[in-house]
């Protein structure tokens, strides 16, 4: 795309918004990241995260540099406003220069961004003066300048009033629709839906609420069907936003985001106090622990102190006798008693075998007589058999 836009020639629809989609779709990622980076930096800058906040922040300023590099890419194309004669497409490229200056001017301070605000001013009352008379009200083009303008003022100058003003001025507009039917090219830089609009031959990219436009989001083409659908959303979620400003004049979503971040800074601030408590309480556990270990470390000074007290009361010991003797051992009574038992268990063990050998000697003795006096008798034949 680079080297059909240094061409000095006409291009054709289709390349003029393939040109813009592809920068729109480059600078627009790293608008979110950079607006993302920024309200992480802004919130480790409130807890004091020094080491943090520098990473993102060495992050941010190369997420700007890429911005500043790819915004000046299309703003310095010198070719492609002096080489067209139509006017639908010097208002498209004028537009272009001025809605890149603004994306410059959200990051920019001080005299860089006096000097984009006014590059971007100039280039928008110049897109509006250069074909006003040759392009409709509810052209397209013409309609995305308006409301481009108007967030400039919203956004960048922080003129809501004059924001309604110009915002009034155009969404007054029976209907605008998109004839993506018959070429998906046709309709420039944005695509429209208002009151009134009929999708019998038209794909509507959107619905009317409450008798006010709603505008659809950036134009693609059919090969880009992803783009599409995010370019509905995104323009759906825009239009809320400016509906509300049209009703009311009233931006009540800067209200819902101030009251959003409001609850956040509550959450942090209240796990903060949640942490402290915490902290609070690990160092009540730790003096009662300290406590009770100088307690008992005082305990047991005293008890020695009072050993001490004891062992100065004590008489000195006597010093050891050179000539004591250890008197001799007495003979155990009750080992003298177990020997007699056991002499006088034998003795009358043996004198009871001896009676009974008596005993029993003294009847073999008169049996053996018996017997032979029988043996007598029967000799002289005073038995009978």
């Amino acid at each position: 795309m680079k080297k059909v836009a240094k061409l000095d020639v006409e291009r054709r629809v289709e390349e003029r918004n393939l040109f813009s989609v592809g920068y729109k779709n480059v600078v627009g990622s790293r608008r979110v990241l950079w607006r993302i980076l920024s309200s992480i930096e802004q919130k480790e800058e409130s807890k004091g995260n020094e080491l943090n906040n520098k990473h993102i922040r060495d992050y941010r300023h190369k997420v700007e540099l890429e911005l500043s590099n790819t915004c000046s890419d299309v703003i310095f194309y010198e070719h492609l406003i002096p080489s067209t004669n139509i006017a639908e497409s010097k208002m498209f490229y004028y537009k272009m220069k001025g809605d890149y200056y603004r994306y410059l001017a959200e990051f920019k301070a001080g005299n860089e961004k006096m000097e984009v605000v006014d590059q971007s001013l100039k280039a928008y009352q110049t897109a509006a003066t250069t074909v006003e008379s040759e392009l409709q009200p509810t052209h397209p083009i013409r309609l995305g300048l308006a409301l481009n303008v108007s967030m400039f003022y919203y956004e960048i100058m922080n003129s809501p009033e004059r924001t309604c003003h110009l915002a009034k001025q155009v969404f007054d507009v029976a209907y605008v629709v998109t004839d993506w039917g018959r070429n998906p090219f046709n309709y420039g830089a944005y695509s429209y839906v208002a009151i009134g609009a009929s999708g019998k031959d038209y794909d509507i990219l959107g619905i009317p609420v409450d008798n006010y436009l709603f505008f659809a989001g950036e134009a693609t083409c059919h090969e880009q069907p992803d783009t599409v659908g995010g370019t509905v959303m995104s323009g759906l979620r825009e239009s809320i936003h400016i509906i509300d400003v049209l009703s009311t004049e009233k931006d009540y979503i800067a209200e819902v985001e101030a009251l959003e971040a409001t609850r956040e800074q509550l959450d942090t601030e209240k796990d903060e106090v949640r942490d402290i408590i915490k902290r609070l309480d690990a160092v009540r556990l730790s003096e009662s622990s300290l406590a009770k270990s100088i307690s008992e470390m005082l305990e047991v000074n005293r008890i020695q102190e009072e050993w001490k007290s004891v062992e100065e009361d004590l008489p000195p010991p006597k010093p050891p006798d050179l000539n004591w003797r250890a008197p001799p051992k007495k003979k155990s009574i009750r080992s003298n008693n177990s020997s007699l038992t056991s002499t006088l268990r034998t003795r009358l063990i043996l004198r009871g075998e001896v009676m009974l050998g008596i005993k029993e000697g003294s009847n073999l003795i008169s049996n053996g007589k018996e017997g032979q006096s029988e043996a007598e008798r029967f000799m002289r034949g005073e038995v009978e058999h």
